[in-house]
Formats: structure tokens, C-alpha cells, sequence
């Protein structure tokens, strides 16, 4: 259960207050979260990540047009592989 605490504060110090965490709430939300190079997706995961549709990824894979992984019958795609792709190919 939450524990309130209430204390006697001025109404310039809770404009502080309020201040300091709306500006520590949006320094939050500009930080974008570190990028695992090594990050790997799915076939789904690439297909949204690219926005195209998991068949139009496919036939990129058939093609060998798109750099992939295989292992079984499922095929696998680097983060960092796909973003390199997307910036250098047109489609």
C-alpha cells in the first residue's frame, strides 16, 4: 500500500517541484534507447521493422536481395544488416 506524505509547502515550491519533474520526464522520453548491434528479428519483426509486407520480404529473401539467416526453416535478420540495406538499396 502507498504511503502519503503530506507536508506544508509554499505554492512557489510545488511550481518547482512540478517544474523539475515534468522537465525530468521529457529528458527521459528524448533519450532513445541504446541500439543493440547484434539485435535480431524474426521474420515478422523485420517485415514491420522495414514496413513492407512479410511477403514482399520473402521474395526480397528468394532473390538473395536482402541480407538473412537461416537456420532450419526459420529465417533470422540483423537490426544493424537491415538498416544498412534500407539506406543503401531502393525499392
Amino acid at each position: 500500500m502507498d504511503t502519503i506524505i503530506i507536508l506544508p509547502i509554499n505554492s512557489e515550491s510545488l511550481k518547482n517541484i512540478i517544474r523539475d519533474s515534468m522537465r525530468e520526464v521529457l529528458r527521459e522520453q528524448k533519450t532513445p534507447a541504446p541500439m543493440d548491434p547484434d539485435e535480431v528479428y524474426n521474420m515478422r519483426q523485420a517485415a514491420k521493422f522495414l514496413d513492407i509486407a512479410p511477403q514482399t520480404l520473402y521474395g526480397f529473401t528468394s532473390n538473395k536481395k536482402i541480407p538473412f539467416y537461416k537456420r532450419g526453416k526459420k529465417l533470422y535478420f540483423k537490426k544493424m544488416e537491415l538498416e544498412k540495406w534500407l539506406f543503401k538499396n531502393k525499392f
